[in-house]
């Protein structure tokens, strides 16, 4: 009996990043990240992706509050991979 094989498959790559412990100043950064309509991720010195944040809220921290914190961010690549079989 023959398998049925999938000749064209089409893929997208999701990341989930977590901080280390972050100060409020660099939280800070992160809020713009997370409401800026165009985002880049830089992969490495030559090579820049762009990326759809998909975890949208973002909750504001206080040093004098929450002491040491971190942030979680997921995001996704904005092209699919295709990959065929021959």
């Amino acid at each position: 009996e023959r398998l049925k094989v999938n000749m064209v498959n089409q893929s997208k790559e999701t990341y989930h990043l977590v901080t280390d412990w972050i100060s409020e100043e660099e939280a800070n950064v992160f809020n713009e990240l997370f409401t800026s309509p165009v985002v880049y991720w830089e992969f490495d010195a030559s090579t820049k992706y762009a990326v759809n944040v998909t975890n949208t809220a973002y909750e504001y921290k206080y040093h004098n509050k929450d002491k040491v914190f971190n942030i979680e961010l997921d995001m996704e690549v904005t092209f699919d991979y295709t990959s065929q079989t021959y």
